[in-house]
């Protein structure tokens, strides 16, 4: 006999979902893509849908590492973050204010256009839905 939470239909995974677009106006940028210190694509595709499983307690990292980009004021390349979803939870663009964006040309944005040669992520250092219940300012949660 199974005891109540044993029971419980619940999958304590949570689905991550990315939705990634290049711009090669001007030839494709070069680039990384790494989710929790994997590389799982690089450049060479103009669309990348990516599914990923993860616990439902583990942290989340996400970064894209862009380089060797060749800078035209007539043509473009860049890396468009169209979506990013947790658990179905739109996180990008939604909460774009929570990546970090250090690029060559030391400007302080926060987008999910990458039109410039640097690294790109967002993190979440703590279960995925504690950060979420902090980031839409739900109030307090106790922690043990």
């Amino acid at each position: 006999m199974k005891n109540f939470l044993e029971a419980l239909d619940i999958d304590p995974r949570l689905k991550v979902e990315m939705s990634i677009r290049i711009v090669d106006d001007n030839g494709y940028p070069d680039f990384n893509l790494f989710f929790n210190e994997k590389n799982i694509a690089h450049c060479g595709r103009t669309q990348i849908n990516i599914v990923e499983h993860i616990r439902y307690d583990e942290k989340i990292s996400i970064k894209i590492k862009m380089f060797g980009k060749k800078y035209s004021a007539l043509k473009e390349s860049a890396i468009i973050v169209d979506d990013i979803s947790i658990d179905d939870i739109n996180i990008i663009p939604a909460f774009s204010h929570h990546t970090v964006y250090d690029n060559d040309h030391n400007k302080p944005i926060t987008t999910n256009y990458l039109g410039y040669n640097g690294d790109w992520s967002i993190t979440i250092n703590e279960p995925f839905y504690h950060w979420y219940h902090s980031a839409t300012a739900q109030g307090m949660l106790i922690k043990p």
